[in-house]
């Protein structure tokens, strides 16, 4: 769970050490903190940068600073473009005539014996629910006593095979 919890003491001295550290000597915080947690238990990279914001004390300008190391990404194994299908641009129809247009109707529903029949719930409270039932949710969560779940066996989901159905999408075709 960690380390023990340790308060550092800020006396004068502390203070004046850890400033000595990183404004003489170019010190950063981390490099601060490992040498001084010997003589002040519970001494951290970020106790260190704490305190020295509230001091006001900021480390070595910008300019006096090591320059920073730019590494080069390296590439992956297919560039970029090829990761993306193609943009494919439409060009312009021309307008049909009237005579040419057809008609697209919607499918038509599957038939009723088809269609997935709903399962008839037992609808229980919420002091009933344990991790099998469904929590399918039915009537206004504010009056509780007409709020009820569905509670039929749920196979450790959270809510029944019918109920999934009609609270899921179902995964698109890649």
């Amino acid at each position: 769970m960690g380390r023990p919890w340790r308060v550092v003491v800020w006396d004068d001295e502390t203070i004046d050490r850890v400033k000595r550290l990183v404004l003489n000597d170019g010190l950063c915080a981390s490099q601060v903190a490992s040498r001084l947690v010997g003589q002040f238990p519970g001494m951290t990279r970020n106790s260190v940068i704490g305190k020295l914001y509230r001091l006001g004390v900021f480390g070595r300008p910008i300019d006096e600073r090591s320059p920073r190391i730019q590494r080069r990404r390296t590439r992956t194994s297919t560039p970029r473009k090829q990761l993306y299908p193609p943009k494919i641009r439409l060009q312009p129809k021309e307008p049909e005539s009237r005579s040419e247009r057809t008609i697209v109707k919607k499918p038509s529903p599957p038939p009723a014996e088809r269609r997935a029949t709903a399962p008839e719930s037992i609808w229980i409270t919420i002091k009933d629910l344990n991790f099998w039932t469904c929590r399918f949710p039915k009537g206004d969560p504010a009056d509780l006593d007409t709020f009820r779940y569905c509670g039929l066996p749920s196979l450790g989901r959270a809510y029944c095979p019918h109920h999934c159905r009609l609270a899921y999408l179902p995964a698109r075709a890649a």
